[in-house]
């Protein structure tokens, strides 16, 4: 049902897959704090510097390559199950984003949070594309301690800069920033 996710988004609600209630308080959260429309993703890979974002087709179209372009968004059958309906898109280059999740783990909660700026994806997969840079981060460690963490698989991205504002709101909320 990811193409009605997508729809949902475009008007205004919150929306979390795959049974994911702390992915749905941060897409809720995102929306509370005026960052605009929340793509909620797989940490599907990732490099020294970079983070390789994928889901099963459910990017918001106000973060995707324009409609009609090469990568822009299309309706598609589920790349696994061939089952309708999905939305093809890459999230488009040379956004500043933001990224971040919010978990319980250990009677706590807990934020995970760090800005950076999307790159034209190095490789074509279906589903809803993007590739993360994170500038000043050693994405090898940060990995590293968010599983150690117990961190989700799943990252919620925002366009433009926020982590000052979701630093205040986990200090206020008394929340762990990890």
């Amino acid at each position: 049902p990811y193409l009605a996710f997508v729809r949902l988004m475009a008007e205004g609600h919150s929306i979390a897959c795959e049974g994911d209630v702390d992915g749905a308080v941060s897409t809720l959260l995102a929306s509370l704090l005026g960052f605009g429309d929340v793509y909620l993703s797989d940490w599907l890979s990732h490099d020294r510097e970079t983070i390789t974002l994928w889901h099963g087709g459910a990017a918001p179209l106000r973060l995707c390559d324009p409609v009609g372009s090469e990568f822009g968004p299309r309706i598609a059958r589920h790349f696994n199950n061939h089952k309708a309906a999905v939305l093809n898109a890459d999230i488009r280059a040379d956004m500043p984003i933001t990224v971040f999740r919010l978990w319980r783990c250990d009677g706590e909660y807990r934020l995970a949070v760090f800005e950076g700026q999307t790159l034209k994806p190095r490789q074509p997969l279906l589903g809803s594309n993007g590739l993360a840079l994170i500038p000043g981060v050693d994405v090898d460690e940060l990995f590293d301690e968010l599983v150690h963490a117990g961190m989700p698989h799943h990252v919620a991205v925002v366009a433009g800069q926020h982590a000052r504002a979701l630093g205040r709101w986990a200090r206020m909320a008394g929340v762990v920033q990890v």
